[in-house]
C-alpha cells in the first residue's frame, strides 16, 4: 500500500504541524490542517492495536518530541479528535514515563540518588532509547515540552474524565467496591 512517507517526507509534515501549530499567519493551531496532519500522523507516533507496547509508544514519542517539538505539541492539541480517553490517557502516561526517564537521567550525571524514584520509574522501562541530546547536554527544553505536552493533554480529557469519576465515586458509595 502507499505510505504518506512516499509521497511526501515526514520532516515536511511535521514542519508544517509546527507552523500551523503556533497559530500565525492564519494558521489555526485545530484547523482543518493541523487536525488532517495530526490524523495522518497519528499511527506513526502513537500507534494502537494490541502489539504495541508501551516502550514502543514511548520511544515513538520520544522520536516526535526529539524531530519536532513543535509539531508534537500541536499533535498533542489534537489528539483528542482521533484518540479515545483511554488512550489519550496512556498517551499521558508514556509522556510521564518519558519525563521520569529524563529526571532519572539528570539525577544520575549530576551523581544524585535516584532510589526515590522507583515508584514511577520501573526495570522495565530501562529499555526507553532516546538518541538526541548528547554531549552531556541537559534535556531540560525537552521535559518541559514534555510537561507541556502533558499538560495539553489532561486538558483535552479531564471534561470527559470527570463524568466518569463521578459514576465511579457513586458505585462505590452505593456498594463499597470499586470493581465495577
Amino acid at each position: 500500500g502507499m505510505k504518506y512517507y512516499h509521497v511526501v517526507p515526514a520532516n515536511h509534515l511535521l514542519a508544517r504541524l509546527a507552523e500551523e501549530g503556533r497559530g500565525r499567519n492564519n494558521n489555526n493551531p485545530r484547523g482543518p490542517v493541523a487536525v488532517g496532519l495530526s490524523n495522518l500522523l497519528g499511527n506513526s507516533f502513537f500507534p494502537t492495536g494490541s502489539k504495541r507496547t508501551m516502550t514502543d509508544i514511548i520511544n515513538r514519542t520520544l522520536r516526535l518530541l526529539g524531530d519536532s517539538p513543535g509539531a508534537a505539541v500541536a499533535f498533542y492539541r489534537n489528539a483528542s479528535s482521533q484518540l479515545s480517553v483511554n488512550s489519550i490517557s496512556r498517551l499521558i502516561a508514556a509522556l510521564m514515563k518519558c519525563l521520569c526517564f529524563f529526571i532519572v537521567e539528570e539525577k544520575k550525571k549530576n551523581e544524585e540518588d535516584v532510589g526515590d524514584l522507583s515508584l514511577v520509574f520501573s526495570p522495565e522501562d530501562q529499555s526507553i532509547e532516546y538518541k538526541g541530546g548528547g554531549g552531556g547536554q541537559s534535556n531540560t527544553a525537552l521535559m518541559a515540552t514534555i510537561a507541556e505536552s502533558v499538560s495539553i493533554l489532561w486538558e483535552s480529557v479531564r471534561g470527559r474524565l470527570l463524568p466518569l469519576l463521578i459514576v465511579r465515586i457513586i458505585i462505590f458509595c452505593e456498594t463499597g467496591s470499586i470493581a465495577h
